[in-house]
């Protein structure tokens, strides 16, 4: 009996932390969309800054990895997240999504911020070497950078993968492919803060090539305004949204990872 109470405080104890660790990485979050909530052309933000975004061309919900997912035809669906509102010296961004090896186009970026003149930070999928890779460019500041040369990545099927992101002007970025890391380097400093005078987009690359549009799915999409940890990476990718980040919950049913893996 008394191994089961102390057995029981421990999970408690846990959950406790794990709870106020949540709310700690909320201050920090951005952007939060778990696709439950399209109204007209609008996605909702179920974060408290109210970062709605406008849904272009024509994405639709489909059943995603927890709840729905916005599908996108790799033609002109995408989100506007809208003007100079994520230039920050350090961003953490995560995401599900499939499709990612069999894409028609070359270069289909999942997120971008982008100048008029081609400037841009981002994630994007290269076909040709079959990496999902960061990047940054800034002309006069930093040349364009593209963290790859990645620990092997099994990502080229029609399965759901976890996706996180790491921008920083301080200690480098980072890749993470399902809740491990793939690719690293501390020297590579580009960030959105050398940017300006921004647009910023889900699903649509830095130009208006075909190629760097995205076709597939989108679920769980979250920007966070610092380096996350590896914990707080897992923590996206098994509970979601609102697990990770302690939001009030919409009725989805969560999707853990080991159910994910699990799938045919």
């Amino acid at each position: 009996m008394k191994t089961m109470i102390l057995t029981l405080l421990i999970a408690i104890i846990g959950i406790a932390f794990a709870v106020e660790e949540s709310r700690a990485i909320n201050k920090d979050l951005v952007l939060a969309y778990d696709f439950e909530k399209v109204q007209g052309n609008t996605v909702k933000d179920v974060s408290k800054n109210g970062n709605d975004g406008e849904l272009m061309g024509d994405p639709q919900q489909v059943e995603g990895v927890m709840g729905q997912a916005l599908a996108f035809d790799g033609m002109d669906d995408y989100i506007d997240l809208g003007n100079d509102k994520f230039l920050f010296n350090e961003m953490t961004v995560m995401f599900w999504t499939n499709s990612i090896g069999v894409q028609p186009n070359n270069w289909p970026t999942y997120f971008t911020i982008r100048e008029a003149d081609g400037s841009a930070a981002g994630i994007y999928w290269d076909k040709g070497s079959s990496e999902v890779r960061i990047f940054a460019l800034k002309p006069g500041v930093i040349g364009e950078e593209n963290l790859r040369d990645n620990d092997t990545q099994v990502v080229a099927d029609d399965e759901w993968h976890h996706i996180a992101g790491i921008f920083s002007a301080n200690s480098g970025m980072r890749i993470y492919i399902d809740g491990e890391l793939k690719a690293s380097d501390d020297l590579f400093l580009g960030s959105p803060a050398d940017l300006k005078e921004t647009n910023t987009y889900i699903a649509r690359g830095r130009t208006h090539n075909a190629g760097e549009y995205v076709n597939g799915n989108i679920d769980e999409f979250v920007i966070v305004k610092k380096v996350l940890t590896e914990e707080a990476i897992l923590s996206h990718r098994d509970s979601g949204v609102e697990g990770a980040f302690a939001l009030q919950p919409s009725g989805k049913l969560a999707t853990t990872w080991g159910r994910i893996k699990e799938r045919p």
